[in-house]
């Protein structure tokens, strides 16, 4: 199997016996991904709403 990513359930020898006996396709991805991460674009559009209401604010005083 594929343990380039060293996350532990993928570096465990069981894993990687499951992996290398399937007939599954491993995807090079790099371990940390944010793009593929829906909890980063919450947190994205969630910074872009508070600075749209920071500006807002900032005319009223």
């Amino acid at each position: 199997g594929d343990s380039r990513d060293h996350i532990t359930a993928h570096l465990h020898l069981t894993t990687q016996g499951c992996v290398h006996n399937s007939d599954l396709d491993i995807l090079p991805w790099p371990a940390n991904t944010p793009d593929l991460n829906p909890v980063e674009h919450i947190w994205e559009d969630l910074d872009h709403r508070v600075g749209m209401l920071t500006n807002a604010f900032r005319h009223l005083v």
